[in-house]
Protein backbone atom coordinates (compact mmCIF):
# COMPACT_ATOMS: atom_id res chain seq x y z
CA UNK A 1 0.00 0.00 0.00
CA UNK A 2 2.81 2.49 0.84
CA UNK A 3 4.33 1.31 -2.37
CA UNK A 4 1.15 2.02 -4.29
CA UNK A 5 0.63 5.46 -2.58
CA UNK A 6 4.40 6.71 -3.19
CA UNK A 7 4.54 6.02 -6.99
CA UNK A 8 1.21 8.01 -7.32
CA UNK A 9 2.70 10.87 -5.33
CA UNK A 10 5.60 10.90 -8.00
CA UNK A 11 2.39 10.72 -11.26
CA UNK A 12 1.37 13.84 -9.58
CA UNK A 13 4.59 15.24 -8.44
CA UNK A 14 6.33 15.37 -11.44
CA UNK A 15 3.45 16.93 -13.81
CA UNK A 16 5.32 20.32 -13.28
CA UNK A 17 8.43 19.23 -14.26
CA UNK A 18 9.84 18.86 -18.11
CA UNK A 19 12.32 15.62 -16.38
CA UNK A 20 10.85 12.32 -18.39
CA UNK A 21 13.10 9.94 -15.88
CA UNK A 22 12.52 9.29 -12.43
CA UNK A 23 14.96 6.32 -11.16
CA UNK A 24 14.13 5.11 -7.47
CA UNK A 25 15.73 2.34 -5.42
CA UNK A 26 13.36 -0.28 -3.25
CA UNK A 27 13.69 1.89 -0.60
CA UNK A 28 11.70 4.72 -2.49
CA UNK A 29 14.00 7.33 -2.45
CA UNK A 30 15.37 9.04 -5.50
CA UNK A 31 18.77 7.67 -7.17
CA UNK A 32 20.56 9.31 -10.46
CA UNK A 33 20.52 7.54 -14.06
CA UNK A 34 23.83 6.57 -13.12
CA UNK A 35 23.91 4.81 -10.06
CA UNK A 36 20.45 2.98 -11.52
CA UNK A 37 21.99 1.99 -14.52
CA UNK A 38 24.94 0.86 -12.11
CA UNK A 39 22.62 -1.11 -9.77
CA UNK A 40 20.87 -2.57 -12.70
CA UNK A 41 23.99 -4.55 -13.69
CA UNK A 42 24.75 -6.29 -10.66
CA UNK A 43 23.91 -9.34 -9.83
CA UNK A 44 21.40 -9.36 -6.87
CA UNK A 45 19.52 -6.70 -8.79
CA UNK A 46 16.30 -6.46 -11.25
CA UNK A 47 15.05 -3.53 -13.05
CA UNK A 48 11.57 -2.44 -14.38
CA UNK A 49 9.84 0.40 -15.00
CA UNK A 50 6.69 2.09 -14.87
CA UNK A 51 5.24 4.11 -17.56
CA UNK A 52 2.83 7.33 -17.67
CA UNK A 53 1.05 8.63 -21.10
CA UNK A 54 -0.77 11.20 -18.35
CA UNK A 55 2.61 12.64 -17.59
CA UNK A 56 4.31 11.11 -20.22
CA UNK A 57 7.08 9.96 -17.38
CA UNK A 58 8.65 6.58 -16.39
CA UNK A 59 9.17 5.57 -13.23
CA UNK A 60 12.50 2.89 -13.06
CA UNK A 61 12.52 0.82 -10.05
CA UNK A 62 15.39 -1.13 -8.99
CA UNK A 63 14.97 -3.96 -6.69
CA UNK A 64 16.68 -7.03 -5.45
CA UNK A 65 16.03 -10.71 -6.76
CA UNK A 66 17.18 -12.78 -3.98
CA UNK A 67 16.88 -13.06 0.12
CA UNK A 68 17.59 -14.77 3.09
CA UNK A 69 15.63 -13.96 6.30
CA UNK A 70 13.91 -15.68 9.43
CA UNK A 71 11.06 -14.82 11.07
CA UNK A 72 10.71 -15.14 15.02
CA UNK A 73 8.63 -17.31 16.77
CA UNK A 74 6.32 -15.26 17.28
CA UNK A 75 5.24 -14.24 13.53
CA UNK A 76 6.68 -17.54 12.41
CA UNK A 77 3.52 -18.72 14.37
CA UNK A 78 1.29 -15.99 12.36
CA UNK A 79 2.25 -16.90 9.16
CA UNK A 80 1.26 -20.24 9.47
CA UNK A 81 -1.98 -19.52 11.27
CA UNK A 82 -3.11 -17.84 8.71
CA UNK A 83 -1.83 -20.85 5.93
CA UNK A 84 -3.04 -23.53 7.90
CA UNK A 85 -6.27 -22.85 10.04
CA UNK A 86 -5.94 -26.18 11.42
CA UNK A 87 -4.35 -29.48 11.47
CA UNK A 88 -0.41 -29.89 11.48
CA UNK A 89 1.51 -26.34 10.31
CA UNK A 90 5.02 -27.56 10.65
CA UNK A 91 5.41 -28.47 6.64
CA UNK A 92 8.59 -27.04 5.08
CA UNK A 93 6.41 -24.56 2.21
CA UNK A 94 6.86 -23.05 -0.94
CA UNK A 95 4.91 -20.52 -2.08
CA UNK A 96 3.98 -19.21 -5.38
CA UNK A 97 2.90 -15.64 -4.88
CA UNK A 98 0.88 -13.35 -7.83
CA UNK A 99 -0.04 -10.18 -7.36
CA UNK A 100 -2.42 -10.19 -9.80
CA UNK A 101 -3.83 -12.94 -11.87
CA UNK A 102 -4.43 -13.28 -15.67
CA UNK A 103 -7.52 -13.98 -16.66
CA UNK A 104 -8.70 -15.11 -20.12
CA UNK A 105 -9.48 -11.11 -20.64
CA UNK A 106 -5.81 -10.18 -19.73
CA UNK A 107 -4.85 -13.04 -22.29
CA UNK A 108 -7.19 -11.51 -25.36
CA UNK A 109 -5.28 -7.96 -24.41
CA UNK A 110 -2.51 -9.75 -25.72
CA UNK A 111 -3.58 -11.70 -28.55
CA UNK A 112 -1.23 -10.04 -30.86
CA UNK A 113 2.06 -11.88 -30.04
CA UNK A 114 -0.71 -15.40 -29.22
CA UNK A 115 -2.08 -15.56 -33.21
CA UNK A 116 1.21 -14.85 -34.45
CA UNK A 117 2.03 -18.32 -32.86
CA UNK A 118 -1.77 -19.50 -33.91
CA UNK A 119 -1.02 -18.22 -37.58
CA UNK A 120 2.14 -20.69 -37.38
CA UNK A 121 0.68 -23.57 -35.85
CA UNK A 122 -2.14 -23.09 -38.45
CA UNK A 123 0.27 -23.10 -41.32
CA UNK A 124 -0.99 -19.64 -42.29
CA UNK A 125 2.58 -18.65 -43.18
CA UNK A 126 2.63 -18.21 -47.20
CA UNK A 127 -0.64 -16.40 -46.75
CA UNK A 128 -0.75 -12.41 -46.67
CA UNK A 129 -1.00 -11.26 -42.72
CA UNK A 130 -3.53 -9.05 -43.33
CA UNK A 131 -6.20 -11.32 -45.18
CA UNK A 132 -5.33 -13.28 -42.13
CA UNK A 133 -8.66 -13.51 -39.70
CA UNK A 134 -8.34 -15.53 -36.65
CA UNK A 135 -11.54 -17.09 -34.84
CA UNK A 136 -12.22 -16.00 -31.22
CA UNK A 137 -12.23 -19.86 -30.36
CA UNK A 138 -8.92 -19.95 -31.97
CA UNK A 139 -7.71 -18.06 -28.95
CA UNK A 140 -10.22 -19.48 -26.58
CA UNK A 141 -8.37 -22.71 -27.40
CA UNK A 142 -5.00 -21.28 -27.69
CA UNK A 143 -5.72 -20.10 -24.02
CA UNK A 144 -7.06 -23.52 -22.36
CA UNK A 145 -4.07 -24.98 -23.91
CA UNK A 146 -1.64 -23.48 -21.97
CA UNK A 147 -3.93 -23.64 -18.93
CA UNK A 148 -4.34 -27.30 -19.51
CA UNK A 149 -0.36 -27.63 -19.40
CA UNK A 150 -0.01 -25.55 -16.21
CA UNK A 151 -2.45 -28.10 -14.78
CA UNK A 152 -0.97 -30.89 -15.64
CA UNK A 153 2.44 -30.04 -14.26
CA UNK A 154 1.12 -28.52 -11.42
CA UNK A 155 -0.47 -31.32 -10.32
CA UNK A 156 2.49 -33.94 -10.71
CA UNK A 157 4.30 -31.22 -8.56
CA UNK A 158 2.03 -31.40 -5.59
CA UNK A 159 1.84 -34.77 -5.66
CA UNK A 160 5.69 -35.23 -5.59
CA UNK A 161 6.38 -32.72 -3.45
CA UNK A 162 3.52 -34.11 -0.91
CA UNK A 163 5.21 -36.93 -0.51
CA UNK A 164 8.37 -35.78 1.63
CA UNK A 165 5.91 -32.87 3.57
CA UNK A 166 6.43 -30.14 1.05
CA UNK A 167 3.53 -28.23 0.77
CA UNK A 168 3.07 -26.43 -2.52
CA UNK A 169 0.66 -23.27 -2.61
CA UNK A 170 -0.39 -20.86 -4.98
CA UNK A 171 -1.38 -17.09 -3.73
CA UNK A 172 -2.43 -14.25 -5.18
CA UNK A 173 -3.21 -10.99 -3.82
CA UNK A 174 -6.07 -9.69 -6.26
CA UNK A 175 -8.31 -10.67 -9.88
CA UNK A 176 -9.02 -13.85 -10.80
CA UNK A 177 -8.38 -16.63 -12.70
CA UNK A 178 -9.51 -19.67 -15.48
CA UNK A 179 -7.38 -21.75 -14.35
CA UNK A 180 -9.53 -23.13 -11.99
CA UNK A 181 -7.97 -26.55 -11.49
CA UNK A 182 -5.03 -24.81 -9.90
CA UNK A 183 -6.33 -24.47 -6.09
CA UNK A 184 -5.18 -20.07 -5.81
CA UNK A 185 -5.47 -18.98 -2.22
CA UNK A 186 -6.33 -15.41 -2.07
CA UNK A 187 -4.08 -13.54 0.78
CA UNK A 188 -6.86 -12.22 2.01
CA UNK A 189 -5.48 -10.57 5.21
CA UNK A 190 -2.63 -9.66 3.19
CA UNK A 191 -0.27 -11.55 5.84
CA UNK A 192 2.04 -12.85 2.96
CA UNK A 193 2.42 -9.67 1.11
CA UNK A 194 3.41 -7.88 4.18
CA UNK A 195 5.77 -10.33 5.38
CA UNK A 196 7.31 -11.35 1.85
CA UNK A 197 6.20 -9.51 -1.05
CA UNK A 198 5.48 -5.77 -0.34
CA UNK A 199 7.56 -5.11 -2.99
CA UNK A 200 6.14 -6.97 -6.06
CA UNK A 201 7.36 -7.95 -8.73
CA UNK A 202 10.72 -8.06 -6.25
CA UNK A 203 9.87 -11.91 -5.75
CA UNK A 204 7.66 -15.06 -7.04
CA UNK A 205 8.91 -17.63 -4.16
CA UNK A 206 9.14 -18.13 -1.08
CA UNK A 207 11.19 -21.35 0.78
CA UNK A 208 9.82 -21.22 4.30
CA UNK A 209 11.09 -23.73 6.92
CA UNK A 210 8.93 -25.07 10.15
CA UNK A 211 11.98 -23.14 12.08
CA UNK A 212 11.03 -19.58 10.08
CA UNK A 213 13.85 -19.49 8.03
CA UNK A 214 12.89 -18.29 4.42
CA UNK A 215 14.59 -17.41 1.19
CA UNK A 216 12.87 -15.81 -1.35
CA UNK A 217 13.80 -15.79 -4.98
CA UNK A 218 12.44 -13.37 -7.81
CA UNK A 219 15.22 -14.68 -10.15
CA UNK A 220 16.14 -18.15 -12.02
CA UNK A 221 15.46 -21.05 -9.51
CA UNK A 222 15.60 -24.46 -10.57
CA UNK A 223 14.91 -28.06 -9.70
CA UNK A 224 18.54 -28.80 -8.06
CA UNK A 225 18.06 -25.51 -5.79
CA UNK A 226 14.88 -26.56 -4.39
CA UNK A 227 16.22 -29.94 -3.48
CA UNK A 228 18.65 -28.42 -2.03
CA UNK A 229 16.47 -26.32 -0.03
CA UNK A 230 14.20 -28.89 0.81
CA UNK A 231 17.49 -31.36 1.76
CA UNK A 232 19.86 -29.16 3.77
CA UNK A 233 18.49 -27.72 6.83
CA UNK A 234 21.76 -25.47 7.17
CA UNK A 235 21.64 -22.77 4.50
CA UNK A 236 24.59 -21.46 5.53
CA UNK A 237 26.96 -22.25 2.41
CA UNK A 238 24.00 -20.76 0.08
CA UNK A 239 23.63 -17.68 2.06
CA UNK A 240 27.86 -17.32 1.88
CA UNK A 241 27.06 -18.32 -2.36
CA UNK A 242 25.06 -15.12 -2.33
CA UNK A 243 27.29 -12.63 -0.88
CA UNK A 244 30.23 -13.75 -2.59
CA UNK A 245 27.90 -14.07 -6.31
CA UNK A 246 27.11 -10.01 -5.45
CA UNK A 247 30.57 -9.51 -4.52
CA UNK A 248 32.11 -10.65 -7.63
CA UNK A 249 29.19 -10.40 -9.24
CA UNK A 250 28.13 -13.27 -11.16
CA UNK A 251 26.72 -16.54 -9.64
CA UNK A 252 28.58 -18.69 -7.31
CA UNK A 253 28.04 -21.81 -6.13
CA UNK A 254 24.15 -22.26 -5.15
CA UNK A 255 23.23 -19.64 -7.59
CA UNK A 256 25.46 -21.12 -10.84
CA UNK A 257 22.83 -22.65 -12.50
CA UNK A 258 22.00 -22.92 -16.45
CA UNK A 259 18.23 -24.56 -16.65
CA UNK A 260 15.03 -22.76 -16.06
CA UNK A 261 12.96 -24.34 -13.01
CA UNK A 262 9.76 -25.54 -14.69
CA UNK A 263 8.05 -27.65 -11.84
CA UNK A 264 6.52 -24.47 -10.01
Amino acid sequence: MRTTFFLLFLFLYITSFSQKNIFINKSLKYIDSTTYQLKCSKFNSKCFSISSKKTDTIINVVYNKYKFGKLDTVNNQIVRNDIYKEGDKGFFIIIHYADTLNTYGYYMKNRASIIKKIRKKLNYSDMITDKIIIKKHHLSNSFNEHSNKIQKNNKKCIKKLRKKNIDLLHYYNRGNTNLTKIQWIKDEKKILKNYFFKFYPEYYFLFLKPSGEYFLAGGLITPSQIKKLVKHNNWNNFKKDLIESIQKNKPVGFFNVEHIHSCL
